[in-house]
């Protein structure tokens, strides 16, 4: 299993990229010295205020920043090929990101401003060879002004069918519907249970890095 290793004399950033990692279930290991590790550890993460000690370390002035960035090397790669980010439209959207047929994240973001913004991030947080921005056609007021806000990062922006995406399914159906955008796919049975008893419903309807990881 692949797991990424921390490294920092930063106390802030250590406490925020341990935090981070473990909000997304990541593989990790911290590290006592900076050319100690493990062959399974991938990529060190550690402070921009850290010395540069070469080899696996990499080193950011944000947490996620830092796990973002991560992400392909978890997967064996040095960048994605593809970025796919999927945005379910309303006034809470639903924002997924997608790696190479991975998924990686999705959220429900509080407003349309806080997505852009997030959309901002990811673009520049994520390393990849190609991003392509996938909005479903529902919510043309929601979806226009989001629109408006995504035109000035100059990306590709796809409008999609989103007929087949929505499902009720407690409070996290904006996240989920953006994660089928962003794929492209419907849920089997129509979003009804399928095997797979005591995993979460993301996990038993896409393949997500903390299913390819083992984690």
């Amino acid at each position: 299993m692949r797991r990424v290793g921390v490294f920092t004399q930063d106390f802030k950033f250590y406490h925020d990229v341990i935090e981070t990692l473990r909000s997304w279930s990541i593989p990790f290991v911290s590290m006592e010295h900076p050319y100690e590790f493990s062959k399974d550890v991938v990529i060190v993460l550690s402070s921009a205020k850290d010395r540069d000690y070469g080899s696996l370390q990499e080193r950011f002035s944000d947490a996620k920043h830092a796990v973002r960035h991560s992400f392909a090397r978890l997967l064996g790669k040095s960048l994605f090929s593809s970025l796919v980010l999927g945005i379910d439209p309303g006034p809470r959207p639903g924002l997924a990101a997608v790696g190479d047929g991975v998924l990686t994240e999705a959220m429900e973001c509080p407003s349309i401003e806080a997505l852009a913004a997030e959309v901002s991030d990811m673009v520049c947080q994520y390393t990849y060879r190609d991003v392509v921005i996938r909005i479903g056609n529902g919510d043309k007021p929601n979806r226009v002004a989001i629109l408006k806000l995504l035109k000035e990062l100059g990306l590709l922006i796809l409008e999609v069918d989103e007929r087949g995406t929505t499902i009720k399914y407690r409070n996290e159906n904006n996240a989920i519907s953006a994660a089928k955008i962003a794929m492209a796919v419907s849920l089997t049975n129509n979003g009804k249970k399928r095997s797979g008893k005591g995993r979460s419903f993301v996990e038993r309807n896409f393949l997500t890095i903390q299913a390819v990881l083992g984690s």
